[in-house]
C-alpha cells in the first residue's frame, strides 16, 4: 500500500545581508523527523537551493504531494509562505497546504484572510497535529474538525479546532532531520560567524511573559526542555557525522533548569567532549548557577546573548523583564571573568526613546559589551505590545516584510520612523567602527570575535558604499511568475561604455547586463550580478531568460 505523499518545505527567503548565510529552520528538521518514518516524506530548504522558486515547483510538479507543510519562521517571512502557498495551488490544486509558525499560531485568522490558498493552519506544537492531519487527508476525511490544533475556512467563518496539548517528554521526540537537508551548501554559514554551524533546539518556550515577546506565549508561558543525555547525543551526532564546529542554541533560555545545567556539565566532562556553543540566557539563571560557568567554558560555552533590552531599570519594567540592572551587570562581569564573550540584545524604538536615550544606551553597550544586537522596537501580532500600540493608533506600516527588527514600523514620540531607523544604523557604526573593535578584528587571539568584528566591519562598509551582499538565486516571487510566463529575461548591455546603475563602475558588452523588466532597466557589471553564474538583476530579481 502507497504511503502518503508529503512534502516539507521552508519557502524561498531573501536572506539578511548582514548574515550572508543561513542555516536549515529547526521547525523543518523537527516535523520532517516526526513523521519521515509513517509517510513518504521529502523535504526543502528552498533558501539554499540554486533557483528556489522554481526547484520548489518542479518539486511539487514531479512528487504531486498529498499533502505541502510550510514553515512559517517568522512575520517578516509570512508573505514567503503564503507565496509558496499559491505556487503549490497552481501546479497541484488537490494538494492540501498547512502552514505552521508563531505567526500562525498567534493570528489565525489575519493569516487565512491574507492567504487564500492556505487550506489549514498548524496552531501550537505540529509534530503531533501534521501526524494527524496527513493521516485524515489520506484517509480521504471531510470533516477535520475532530483534529486537534488546526485552524481553516468554513465559508465565511475561521473554524479553530480543540487546542492541542504540549509534549510534556521532548525526549520522546526523535532527532530531528539533519540527514535530510544539504549540510555541506556554501550557504550554510553565518557570516559572524563562521561555516559549519546549525540551531538546534534543546528547549520550548519561557516562563516569563516579556510584553513584545512572541515565543513565551506560542509555547503557552512555560518551559520544556530535553534531557541533558538527550543534547549531548544530539551535539555528538552532528559533530561526528556532519562535522559541525559551532552549535548556535535556538533555546530562549539554555540554562533554565539548574539541575539540567549540572547533568549537561558532567555528561560533557565525562565523554571527554567540548561543543563550541553560544547561547541565550537570563542573567539571573547564569548568576544562581553562577560555580557551573567556569567548567560550561572549558566544555566549550564561547558566547552569551543576553536579551535585556537595555541598561535602564525604568526601561526593562516597561518591557516586564523582571530583571534587576544590578544582576545583569554582575553577570556580565562572571562571564566576562571567565572568557565568555558577551552580546547584549538591545532594543531602540519605544514610544518615549530620542536621541539621548540611544545616546546612553551605546554608550552602555560600548562599556559593558563585547558585541552589540540592536533590534528596533517591533510589535509583533499576538503580543500585549501590539495590543497597546494598535489601541494607540501608534503602528504605522502594515507590509510584514518590515516586521524584521531593523525596519521601523512606528514613529516614537520624540522620533520618526525615518529618524529611528537612521539612528539605528548609526548606532551600530559607532558600536563596530572604532578603534578598539578594528584592533581586535586584526589582532585578538579569538577566532570568533576577529571573524564577527571583521564581518561587521565589511557590512557597514558595504553599506556607505551602497554595494550590499547579493545572495545566489534570489528572486522575488513576484518577478518568479512573471519570468514563468516569459515576461522577464535580462539582454547584454551593449558595446557602449556606461556606468553601472548599482556600483557606478564602467561597463559594456563583455561586462555588463542590462534588465528587459520595462519597470527597471537596471544596467549592471558582473560584480553587481546578483545570481553568480546564473544571471540576475540587482535590483528587481529579474533573471536571463
Amino acid at each position: 500500500m502507497a504511503r502518503p505523499r508529503v512534502l516539507m518545505a521552508d519557502p524561498p527567503h531573501l536572506i539578511w545581508d548582514m548574515m550572508k548565510g543561513w542555516v536549515p529552520n529547526p521547525a523543518l528538521l523537527a516535523l520532517s523527523a516526526y513523521i519521515e518514518k509513517d509517510f513518504d516524506t521529502r523535504v526543502m530548504d528552498c533558501t539554499v537551493m540554486p533557483n528556489p522558486w522554481a526547484d520548489f515547483e518542479r518539486e511539487v510538479r514531479e512528487f504531486r504531494p498529498q499533502v505541502v507543510g510550510l514553515c512559517n519562521i517568522g512575520t517578516s517571512y509570512l508573505y514567503d509562505a503564503l507565496n509558496a502557498a499559491k505556487l503549490v495551488k497552481m501546479v497541484s490544486p488537490e494538494t492540501k497546504v498547512i502552514v505552521g509558525g508563531t505567526h500562525p499560531t498567534l493570528a489565525p485568522d489575519e493569516v487565512l484572510t491574507l492567504g487564500p490558498d492556505v487550506d489549514f493552519l498548524c496552531i501550537g506544537e505540529g509534530e503531533v497535529t501534521l501526524k494527524e492531519f496527513v493521516e485524515a487527508v489520506d484517509g480521504g476525511e471531510k470533516d477535520f474538525s475532530r483534529v486537534k490544533g488546526l485552524a481553516f475556512r468554513d465559508g465565511s467563518k475561521v473554524i479553530r479546532t480543540e487546542p492541542r496539548p504540549f509534549i510534556d517528554d521532548l525526549d520522546s521526540l526523535p532527532i530531528p532531520a539533519y540527514h535530510r537537508v544539504p549540510l555541506k551548501n556554501p550557504l550554510y554559514t553565518i557570516d559572524v560567524i563562521g561555516p559549519k554551524c546549525v540551531v538546534p533546539s534543546f528547549s520550548r518556550g519561557c516562563g516569563y511573559k516579556c510584553t513584545f515577546c512572541t515565543e513565551t506565549l506560542r509555547w503557552g508561558n512555560r518551559w520544556r526542555g530535553k534531557s541533558a543525555w538527550k543534547i549531548v547525543e544530539e551535539i555528538e551526532l552532528l559533530q561526528k557525522d556532519y562535522g559541525i564546529k559551532t552549535f548556535l542554541v535556538g533555546d530562549n533560555d539554555f540554562l533554565w533548569d539548574r539541575k539540567r545545567n549540572y547533568e549537561y556539565c558532567e555528561l560533557m566532562e565525562k565523554k571527554g567532549l567540548k561543543a563550541n556553543l553560544w547561547i541565550q540566557a537570563r542573567p539571573d539563571h547564569i548568576m544562581r548557577d553562577r560555580e557551573l560557568v567556569p567548567r560550561l567554558r572549558r566544555t566549550g560555552l564561547f558566547e552569551v546573548l543576553l536579551g535585556i533590552e537595555s541598561f535602564d531599570q525604568a526601561m526593562m519594567d516597561t518591557w516586564d523583564k523582571r530583571e534587576e540592572l544590578d544582576t545583569i551587570l554582575n553577570c556580565i562581569k562572571l562571564l566576562k571573568k571567565n572568557d565568555v564573550m558577551v552580546l547584549t540584545s538591545l532594543m531602540f524604538g519605544h514610544w518615549n526613546d530620542n536621541k539621548e536615550t540611544i545616546d546612553r544606551l551605546i554608550k552602555s553597550a560600548k562599556k559593558h559589551s563585547d558585541f552589540l544586537g540592536l533590534a528596533i522596537a517591533t510589535p509583533f501580532p499576538g503580543t500585549q505590545f501590539f495590543k497597546e500600540s494598535m489601541e494607540l493608533g501608534r503602528i504605522e506600516e502594515k507590509d510584514y516584510r518590515k516586521f524584521d527588527w531593523g525596519t521601523a514600523v512606528m514613529s516614537t514620540k520624540h522620533l520618526t520612523r525615518k529618524e529611528v531607523s537612521r539612528l539605528h544604523g548609526i548606532a551600530y557604526g559607532r558600536f563596530y567602527v572604532r578603534p578598539k573593535t578594528l584592533l581586535k578584528a586584526v589582532f585578538s587571539t579569538n577566532p570568533y570575535i576577529r571573524t564577527l568584528y571583521k564581518s561587521f566591519a565589511v557590512y557597514l562598509l558595504r553599506k556607505l558604499f551602497k554595494r550590499p551582499w547579493r545572495q545566489p538565486g534570489f528572486m522575488l516571487f513576484e518577478n518568479y511568475l512573471l519570468q514563468r510566463e516569459g515576461k522577464l529575461k535580462l539582454v547584454k548591455a551593449t558595446g557602449q561604455r556606461e556606468k553601472c546603475d548599482v556600483c557606478g563602475v564602467k561597463v559594456g558588452l563583455y561586462s555588463g547586463y542590462r534588465c528587459t523588466n520595462e519597470e527597471c532597466g537596471t544596467l549592471f557589471c558582473m560584480d553587481c550580478n546578483a545570481g553568480g553564474f546564473v544571471k540576475q538583476c540587482p535590483r528587481c530579481g529579474s533573471t536571463a531568460a
